[in-house]
């Protein structure tokens, strides 16, 4: 698969988009990123994601790939706060 960073505005916003093709098929997906500060004091990160996925990869279920890849979402922003010696926490879901 790839990793790629887009629409790079240093320390406001970027794009993360991702793609990996595997034996279920082939899935896309890209995160808009915004940075921000945080009133509580920090920073606060809001990301907007979109994906796309076919073949056997949609056979599995959409919710179980959506709780998956939130997951996978929390965990390696958890791993880059680990990595710069902060807390981080994320938010609730917005389910509106």
């Amino acid at each position: 698969g790839e990793l790629l960073l887009k629409n790079v505005r240093p320390a406001q916003s970027y794009t993360l988009e991702g793609r990996g093709k595997g034996m279920l098929g082939l899935a896309h997906a890209a995160a808009d990123i915004t940075l921000g500060d945080d009133p509580a004091g920090g920073t606060l990160l809001v990301f907007l994601a979109a994906g796309h996925a076919d073949g056997g990869i949609i056979r599995l279920g959409r919710a179980l790939i959506g709780h998956s890849a939130q997951a996978i979402i929390d965990g390696f922003f958890v791993s880059i706060g680990e990595r710069m010696h902060v807390a981080v926490e994320a938010l609730p879901q917005d389910r509106g």
